[in-house]
Formats: structure tokens, C-alpha cells, sequence
């Protein structure tokens, strides 16, 4: 059996070193990069070409189908993604890429997507793959690059969450405090990984260090020193950066306040 050289692309690190541990214990696969920049990623694989490539959708830079779009001339390996979302994408996936995994991804999950790669390098031509290649770019409309759950660690493991019940998002570090009522908790990721993953007209960034479910929004509040806040459902403030207020009071579509003549 021949040995397959894979590189891995994920902007979370929980994620990408789960991927690492499962592919450490992978009989006939060579790990050659497991990095978290969608950008470095794409000049490794075009340098390196690996056979495989298992790459997250959502990232900041370039996501999953633009870093496909980017490959050099003529390289067609076979594409594993890696996705939170699930039922709509499916259709997409088959037509072009080998497989898809959902988050997080199981022993047994990522052993028969990697068959399913060995398989495709075997039995099509590199015509026939770069053809299944070309299509993929556009096999999905940009909103379905929004991811519609997270995963987020509580007592005694993890439950998955609807984006939709999330109520607003805090950096804390190389951390975010996802609040979702009773699983609220903390994962390892920065703001602007996040926006990539979940940034809609409903869950938006309000500041440099917070998002907000503007459905979750209870009421707004004019500050002691003029500026903005947006009170959510569970009573929480966030404080609406001041680049940011024009566009929260657009999406809102709350008036501007004006004084008495």
C-alpha cells in the first residue's frame, strides 16, 4: 500500500490538533503540515503538493474553496473538508470534493474519507480531478460558508450549539467567551476567525472585541458619554465600538436621534 502525504488547513487549534492525534494513529498516511494560516498554507501545498489536502471551509484569508481556487496549474489532489455544517453542503461536496468531515471528526469518520482519497487518486485521471476541482469553487453560495453551530466545552465534555441561540461573543485573550445561556463557555479562537465563521447580517461585530446575535437584542442605550450599547436578552451590555455604530443602527434600523429645533 502506498503511502499517502497529507497536509492539513484549520484556523482552530483544538481542531487542527485533534486532526494531527488522528492522523498519528492512521496507518499508510504521511502528515507533511498541520498549519492554522489559510494564506502560508496555500504557498506549502503549491511548493509541496501533497496527495491530500483536509481543509476547514470557514477561515479568515482564504477560505476552503478559495485556497482550491488558488492551487497551481495542473495540481489536482484529492479534497477532504472539514465542516460544522452539515445537511445543505452535502450535495456540493459529492459533486467535487472526496469527502466531508463533521466537526469534530471521528477515528473511524476520517479512516473512510481517507479510503474514499485513496480511491479517487487511484481510479480518476488528473483530467478528471482537476474537472471535479473547477466546479467546486462554485458549488456554494457564500452565505453557506457561514458555519450554523460551534462546539463549545462544558462540565464533563461538549455540546453543540446553534449559532441562532448564541447571544453575543467576548475575546478573553487567545480566547472567546461564547455566550449561549446555560452553554455558555470558552474556545480557543480569535475574533476574526470567528467573524469568518459565523459574520452575518444578524451575528456582527460590534467591537474589536465583541460580536452580537442582533436577535438576541433586547434594547439599545445612549451612554453617559454619548456613545452606544445593545442590552441582550439575558440583560448583558455591550458596549458598540464607535467604527461600528453606524452600521449596527442600519441593521437595527433604529433612527437617528434628534434634538428639538
Amino acid at each position: 500500500m502506498s503511502i499517502l502525504t497529507l497536509l492539513a488547513v484549520d484556523d482552530e487549534p483544538a481542531a487542527l490538533n485533534r486532526l494531527k492525534s488522528l492522523l498519528a494513529e492512521t496507518p499508510g498516511v504521511t502528515l507533511i503540515g498541520a498549519l492554522s494560516d489559510s494564506r502560508e498554507a496555500l504557498a506549502r501545498i503549491n511548493r509541496e503538493r501533497p496527495d491530500v489536502l483536509i481543509l476547514d471551509i470557514s477561515m479568515p484569508g482564504l477560505n476552503g474553496l478559495e485556497l482550491i481556487a488558488n492551487l497551481a496549474k495542473g495540481y489536482a489532489p484529492a479534497v477532504i473538508y472539514v465542516t460544522a455544517f452539515q445537511s445543505f453542503a452535502v450535495d456540493a461536496f459529492e459533486r467535487a470534493a472526496v469527502d466531508y468531515l463533521v466537526k469534530p471528526a471521528s477515528s473511524e469518520r476520517l479512516r473512510m474519507a481517507l479510503d474514499r482519497a485513496r480511491e479517487r487518486l487511484n481510479n480518476a485521471t488528473a483530467a478528471q480531478r482537476l474537472k471535479a476541482l473547477e466546479t467546486l469553487g462554485g458549488s456554494l453560495p457564500a452565505e453557506s460558508l457561514r458555519e450554523q453551530h460551534i462546539w463549545v466545552p462544558v462540565r464533563g465534555g461538549r455540546t453543540r450549539v446553534s449559532i441562532a441561540d448564541v447571544r453575543w461573543i467576548e475575546a478573553e485573550r487567545e480566547y472567546a467567551r461564547i455566550h449561549a445561556g446555560p452553554d455558555t463557555g470558552l474556545v480557543r479562537a480569535s475574533m476574526t476567525s470567528l467573524e469568518a465563521r459565523f459574520g452575518s447580517e444578524r451575528m456582527v461585530r460590534v467591537h474589536r472585541s465583541a460580536m452580537v446575535n442582533l436577535d438576541h437584542v433586547r434594547r439599545s442605550h445612549t451612554t453617559a458619554w454619548g456613545g452606544m450599547a445593545l442590552e441582550t436578552s439575558d440583560g448583558d451590555m455591550i458596549s458598540v465600538g464607535p467604527s461600528y455604530r453606524s452600521n449596527i443602527k442600519r441593521l437595527l434600523r433604529e433612527p437617528e436621534l434628534r434634538t428639538p429645533s
